[in-house]
């Protein structure tokens, strides 16, 4: 589950900006929109807005690219064109397995590598207190290198820059890029992005007469964005029976 996302230089945006995830629980107007985890509270479902030429579409971009790198199928990002700056940056913090954790990256996308890598566990103790335990750091701009295994710790410092180091190592030699690999591909494989524009009503409503398989696709979708569905289906005319003069004055009779 995606708590935040931190960006610069990335498409239209050159300052850093963010996008949180996470639920502020002074508010109680919108409770049933809430996720409780064990330290981090998200809200299940958030809206973007703004003006034409605002950057929305260029955020979905962003994240649809932030896939892309973790999946391993290249760089989906491009730099700000109108700035000098060479280094984006990237910082996506999320749930995966009930556990938190923090994957940052700094890119020279011209160059097409990858020159900061930060993968951090997060937990909280008893007073909501953040901690953080890095699990592998590769920074060849300031030459810090760091894990838990030596022999990993002497290969982060030689290998290319062209990719992610799950993608340059034989991950199942090294429990921790293991786990690291597992984790961040386990994340990224559950970013769908679908364009509404592109899908009217009617196909939807017609898959959902001709295929049970389709149908429990869309249902899950739907269930899944949605605050408190409990199902998704279609009727016909022929199903749909109801006296509105009886259910008038009966709000749990009344159609929703």
């Amino acid at each position: 589950m995606l708590l935040s996302v931190k960006l610069s230089n990335c498409f239209a945006y050159d300052d850093e900006i963010e996008f949180s995830m996470r639920a502020d629980m002074r508010h109680k107007r919108f409770a049933s929109n809430v996720i409780l985890g064990n330290g981090s509270n998200a809200v299940k479902s958030a809206l973007i807005i703004g003006p034409n030429n605002a950057g929305k579409t260029n955020f979905v971009r962003c994240i649809n690219g932030i896939k892309g790198i973790l999946l391993n199928q290249g760089f989906g990002l491009e730099k700000n064109m109108f700035i000098k700056e060479e280094i984006s940056r990237v910082c996506v913090e999320f749930t995966e397995n009930n556990a938190e954790y923090s994957f940052e990256i700094r890119m020279n996308l011209s160059k097409s590598e990858y020159l900061y890598e930060r993968l951090t566990e997060i937990t909280y103790d008893r007073y909501k207190n953040r901690k953080e335990k890095n699990i592998y750091i590769r920074d060849t701009l300031a030459q810090q290198y760091d894990c838990d295994d030596e022999e990993l710790k002497n290969l982060i410092k030689v290998v290319a820059k062209n990719n992610l180091l799950i993608y340059l190592l034989d991950t199942t030699k090294f429990g921790t890029l293991d786990k690291a690999k597992k984790v961040l591909t386990s994340f990224a494989s559950k970013i769908d992005i679908v364009d509404m524009n592109n899908i009217p009503i009617k196909k939807t409503i017609d898959m959902m007469k001709l295929s049970n398989d389709a149908k429990k696709k869309i249902v899950d979708f739907v269930l899944s964005a949605d605050l408190s569905m409990e199902d998704f289906r279609y009727l016909s005319d022929d199903e749909v029976r109801i006296n509105l003069d009886v259910v008038q004055g009966d709000k749990d009779l009344k159609p929703q």
